[in-house]
């Protein structure tokens, strides 16, 4: 089963490390950690599958906003309001 984790609200490419989304966590009790697959639905409705490569909290105690580092992938890829999901198995 699938667990909405956030949507994208910004992201950014940075030389040398690769993409990264911000987003705040819908779930207070969602733990991430590097190397958790995510899925990401697209504007569109298509998906795209990959891993978590880098994580940075970055946000006040009310609220989590992560920052998530994603390897290979471009803006293009993973635009703002794309739904971000891990799989709660």
């Amino acid at each position: 089963m699938r667990e909405r984790i956030f949507v994208i609200e910004d992201h950014f490419q940075i030389k040398g490390r690769g993409l990264i989304i911000t987003g705040k966590i819908e779930k207070k009790s969602t733990v991430l950690k590097i190397g958790t697959p995510i899925i990401v639905c697209r504007p569109d409705g298509s998906e795209v599958e990959t891993k978590i490569a880098g994580i940075e909290m970055c946000s006040p105690p009310n609220f989590k906003i992560e920052a998530i580092l994603i390897h290979n992938l471009t803006k293009d890829d993973l635009p703002v309001g794309s739904y971000v999901f891990i799989n709660s198995n």
